[in-house]
């Protein structure tokens, strides 16, 4: 019976369950990218970019087919198996091997001291020899429960196991590809006015590389054709593209204002005219002002007649005639033949409140008095008692002919953005000789 419960319980050690955990890990190792280029996909793009400072533009015209994107990647491939023999396992069988190999080396041990079966002495049913027997088997058995429970540890060890690489296709993206230059192509400007295009200035065509520099004499004759453009529609082959013209309009009115400065330096009032001219068109054009509210949108009380500026009277105008800002004189505080001065006038309102867009500007009514710098200024309302000041540079050429009795013909307007003159006050300015 005792033989038959120990074979069992050694029997159900032996099956004794493990709890395994098994998963599979990917590390990406490589990838590459495949395209398919779609049928009939051809394009034409240009793109635009500023040069000179703002005053050019640079024009590149591309070509591109559209593919179809596919990033293909290698990824290793690695087992992960974690076992958890249960403990019955891994206690028992190492604990019977110890225990059935200690009992067997003592057995075997003390079998000499065990009487024969001949013995006349003693009665041994087993003898010596069933003594060694005996030993034997327990040493034996020991021994093979021992390398059992080894084997069963053995068997509870974790494990990686490398499964190798395989491939992976992600989804597919459109793309463009196979981008290249397209020479030869007409590229024409068309500008935009009041949301209507105007006739197309034919600009040239595309170099080798695909790009067409547009330079800051054209884009000036364009603004001097076509004042109001604030944005243009570049046509190149059967494609079109809309810019904003706004930047080089700064950046040439900034260079006219410079050139403006040279020339008077040089003596050169003409050529200051011009450029002055120039510089005042891109600055005052009527298109880039916001319309005034009507009259229906109006405060009560505040229409936009000459009734409602009539308060407005001429406080000062202050002469600097040294080397401040744009001034290029002689510092005895006089306006003088030949020299560059800046003045700044004080306009007061003494009337009633002027709740509406408005603007001063300041005009010359003779080709020998060239006024630069600021020469336009708006305003959104004149509350009463309010000072406005208002600062330009003024130069009168050396052929002035009026006498110097006479007020230099400067006058400030006052005037409505929208165009409607409300006052015009002439400034108290005098020439010394």
């Amino acid at each position: 019976m005792r033989r038959g419960i120990i074979a069992i319980g050694l029997l159900s050690c032996s099956c004794a369950p493990i709890v395994l955990s098994d998963r599979v890990d990917t590390q990406p190792v490589s990838e590459r990218k495949e395209r398919h280029i779609r049928p009939d996909s051809a394009s034409t793009s240009a793109k635009v970019a500023l040069v000179d400072g703002g005053a050019g533009l640079q024009v590149s015209v591309r070509q591109s087919q559209r593919c179809d994107e596919v990033v293909v990647g290698q990824v290793r491939n690695t087992r992960h198996l974690k076992r958890n023999p249960d403990w019955t396992s891994t206690v028992l069988w190492p604990g019977a091997g110890v225990v059935g190999g200690g009992l067997g080396g003592w057995v075997l041990a003390d079998a000499s001291n065990v009487p024969s079966a001949g013995d006349p002495y003693t009665r041994n049913p087993v003898g010596r020899n069933g003594a060694y027997a005996i030993g034997t088997g327990l040493l034996v058995a020991g021994g093979a429960a021992l390398v059992t429970g080894v084997a069963t540890a053995a068997r509870g060890m974790d494990l990686d196991e490398d499964l190798g690489t395989t491939w992976l296709r992600g989804g597919s993206v459109e793309v463009a590809c196979q981008e290249v230059p397209v020479p030869g192509i007409q590229i024409d400007l068309l500008p935009v006015v009041g949301g209507l295009e105007t006739s197309p200035a034919r600009l040239g065509v595309t170099s080798a590389a695909g790009s067409l520099r547009i330079s800051r004499v054209a884009l000036r004759s364009l603004f001097e054709s076509t004042p109001g453009a604030h944005r243009a529609r570049l046509r190149f082959g059967g494609s079109n593209l809309d810019l904003d013209l706004n930047e080089n309009r700064a950046a040439l009115r900034r260079e006219a204002l410079e050139a403006v400065s040279r020339s008077t330096k040089r003596g050169h009032f003409e050529e200051a005219q011009a450029e002055q001219n120039f510089a005042d068109m891109l600055a005052l054009d009527e298109s880039a002002i916001p319309s005034a509210p009507s009259r229906a949108q109006e405060p009560q009380g505040q229409p936009a007649t000459l009734e409602a500026s009539r308060g407005i009277i001429l406080g000062s105008c202050n002469v600097e005639d040294g080397t401040k800002g744009m001034a290029m004189g002689n510092g005895n505080g006089r306006i003088e033949r030949g020299e560059m001065v800046v003045v700044t006038c004080h306009l007061e309102n003494r009337g009633a409140n002027l709740a509406f867009p408005f603007r001063l500007d300041v005009v010359s009514e003779n080709s020998d008095v060239i006024l630069s710098g600021v020469q336009a200024v708006d305003f959104d309302e004149w509350q009463p008692a309010e000072v406005k000041s208002m600062t330009f540079a003024l130069s009168v050429k050396k052929r002035y002919s009026l006498p110097t009795s006479t007020p230099i013909p400067v006058r400030i307007h006052v005037a409505r953005s929208a165009g409607q003159l409300l006052v015009n006050i002439p400034l108290d300015l005098h020439l010394f000789d």
